[in-house]
């Protein structure tokens, strides 16, 4: 198993969120939830490590830019769109509408 100074920002970021959700669901004893919050902080300090390193952030923008152009184009966009329309206008009637 990895530590955490070798997990990658997706790995930390992810099991951060997961360590967050468990705090917040109220259902751990106060032992568990110092260990996690700890868990938590190093995590914390990890990602900010990773975003700390201007390289990495900058492959991590572009990155981003990559991903947004890809799944919000235009032409993306008007093809879901139309994906759906077309998909309302071929549903059998008879079923109710529910929006």
């Amino acid at each position: 198993m990895e530590t955490i100074n070798e997990l990658s920002f997706e790995q930390a970021f992810d099991q951060l969120e997961e360590v967050i959700a468990r705090l917040e669901s109220g259902e751990l004893s106060l032992e568990e939830s110092v260990t996690l919050y700890e868990q938590g902080k190093q995590l914390s300090a990890r990602c900010q490590q990773l975003l700390d390193d201007a390289e990495l952030a900058r492959r991590m923008g572009a990155a981003g830019i990559r991903l947004m152009r890809e799944e919000f184009s235009v032409q993306g966009m008007v093809a879901g769109n139309l994906a759906l329309y077309r998909s309302l206008l071929n549903r059998d009637p008879a079923l109710p509408c529910v929006f």
